[in-house]
């Protein structure tokens, strides 16, 4: 029997804060993905720890919400900002905890469905393991600002499990939530227009599942030197080659199976991280496509969009959902470590790092990729000689299941 506790939490300072505070949302935010993101860590803990780890993460959370201010809050309409994470300095985060079983921090309610900011932390305790879950909407957090924001609720962490009477907190830059150069400005109502429809999901798609694949690090080296120029002047990164021959292998199976219009045009969407996007990098040979997604995302094609989108009414209809794009569309994104996945999103491809707990391929181990594929061109693909040559295949990770 497990005794249940509720904590009232509250960022640090909380009673001087504003009743209402607002953080517009940026024109990255209108155009990404509608998904929940959940990432995990796993602590393992001795005897003397299990005591200090509740009050530890519950005081560290609390001054980590009074930095990273938007994650205490909802996403709401607002009549000047468009869309906003609304912040009610009043509104406590409830954290629940029954006994050494179950931690939850579980944020506000929400006021858009189509939206959800919530934030919540479970620990689940097996043998001293604590298992820490950090629940965001894809707006309030990709993974590059989780693990910002995983870093700085550590560095909070850590004087107070050295010293809680006193301890020494590190100190923040109010300037990190300075959104103020990627925000759309105000369009007056006679300038504006209506967005697209909220997309659906596509009705072309057929059932798919997880397909986990593994490609050796000798084998990466491998396709790397095939498809680099032959006179040594450039290496193809080996994001760049992966993506490209996933894509070209892939697209060969699905034209089979759906047999396309030759004059439809495929559709590939890389991923970008716009924080180190400040210069171009020339590229040759067919990965060249890749890379110039990847460098044709600077700082110019923010602002570009930052206006584009600002006469749009309704904003929200902004946001993409991989699967309603139809299937001869690859969607590649990266992950910092392997998640659990209880869905299967259409169209997407998960880039893992390499394991480093015992890992299968052991000095040879690289990087793995979670693939979406249908299950009606599964077998064709993992009997074609040329995707066996540079790809282990290592199950099925998640079989969509059909709606009830």
């Amino acid at each position: 029997m497990y005794k249940k506790e509720v904590f009232n939490l509250h960022p640090v300072g909380w009673e001087l804060d504003p009743l209402d505070e607002y953080f517009e949302l940026t024109a990255m935010d209108y155009c990404t993905a509608q998904a929940l993101c959940n990432y995990v860590l796993f602590f393992k803990l001795t005897d003397e720890e299990k005591a200090k780890i509740i009050p530890t993460i519950k005081r560290g959370l609390e001054k980590t919400l009074s930095q990273c201010r938007h994650l205490s809050s909802y996403i709401d309409k607002h009549l000047m900002m468009g869309s906003a994470f609304t912040k009610r300095g009043s509104l406590p985060l409830n954290l629940t905890s029954n006994g050494l079983m179950d931690l939850r921090l579980r944020g506000n309610t929400l006021r858009l469905t189509t939206l959800r900011n919530t934030t919540l932390f479970l620990n689940t305790w097996e043998t001293l393991v604590c298992v820490f879950i950090m629940h965001h909407h894809h707006c309030a957090n990709d993974v590059m600002e989780w693990a910002g924001e995983l870093h700085q609720l550590a560095e909070n962490c850590a004087p107070v499990w050295k010293c809680p009477e006193n301890p020494g907190f590190p100190p923040w830059d109010p300037a990190c939530l300075d959104r103020s150069g990627v925000i759309p400005q105000t369009v007056s109502e006679d300038q504006q227009a209506d967005g697209p429809v909220f997309p659906l999901k596509n009705p072309v798609h057929r059932p798919y599942h997880w397909l986990l694949c593994h490609p050796a690090k000798s084998k990466t080296g491998e396709l790397k030197r095939l498809v680099s120029p032959e006179d040594g002047s450039y290496q193809i990164p080996s994001y760049d080659a992966y993506m490209a021959f996933m894509w070209r292998v892939l697209t060969k199976r699905k034209v089979k199976f759906f047999n396309p219009d030759p004059k439809s045009q495929t559709i590939l969407a890389n991923v970008v991280n716009m924080r180190m996007r400040f210069h171009d990098l020339p590229v040759t040979s067919h990965m060249q496509y890749i890379r110039q997604i990847t460098n044709s995302v600077m700082q110019e094609t923010c602002d570009a969009l930052t206006r584009a989108i600002a006469p749009i009414r309704d904003k929200i209809a902004l946001l993409r959902r991989a699967d309603s794009y139809p299937p001869m569309t690859t969607f590649p994104a990266s992950a910092l470590q392997n998640p659990t996945v209880s869905a299967v999103t259409n169209n997407l491809i998960i880039v893992y790092p390499p394991r480093t707990d015992n890992p299968p391929a052991g000095e040879d181990e690289g990087n793995e990729f979670n693939i979406a594929i249908e299950k009606e061109i599964t077998d064709d693909l993992l009997e074609d000689p040329e995707w066996n040559r540079y790809f282990e295949f290592r199950g099925v990770d998640v079989d969509e299941k059909p709606l009830v």
